[in-house]
């Protein structure tokens, strides 16, 4: 029974096809152009839906990027402020190592400079009095 429809509408079809070709070709075009408007509708649709995408996409780099760039700026200031303490250590470990040993002797050299100088303005405060600025005037 199937059989014998389909072969009575195929045959209707070549009817169709013979009796008005006119009728046939225009109702192909009317299908085809339906079918072109419901693709470019559906491309359109699509193409919309992926500008959106794009949008939302860069909205959301843009606001990871601000993050980020939060997140560096604390990450440095953190730093800054571990490394304050270190820095503190090291320069307090360099004031106690920071004299070698030829640092120290001529420390003793310019103590001992200080010394003699000293000494030797109160041996001339000693014979000078008065002071030696009122003798040289």
């Amino acid at each position: 029974m199937l059989m014998d429809s389909t072969v009575v509408w195929a045959r209707c079809i070549e009817a169709d096809e013979t009796n008005s070709p006119e009728v046939f070709h225009n109702s192909k075009l009317a299908i085809v152009a339906a079918q072109k408007r419901s693709t470019e509708f559906a491309l359109s649709a699509l193409q919309l839906d992926h500008d959106r995408q794009v949008k939302q996409f860069k909205s959301e780099k843009r606001e990871l990027e601000s993050k980020v760039s939060v997140l560096l700026r604390n990450r440095a200031s953190t730093n800054t402020k571990a490394e304050l303490p270190e820095e503190e250590k090291i320069s307090s470990q360099l004031g106690s190592d920071q004299f070698t040993g030829t640092d120290v002797e001529r420390l003793d050299q310019v103590v001992k400079a200080c010394n003699a100088v000293e000494s030797s303005m109160l041996s001339v405060s000693s014979v000078f009095p008065l002071g030696a600025a009122q003798y040289y005037s």
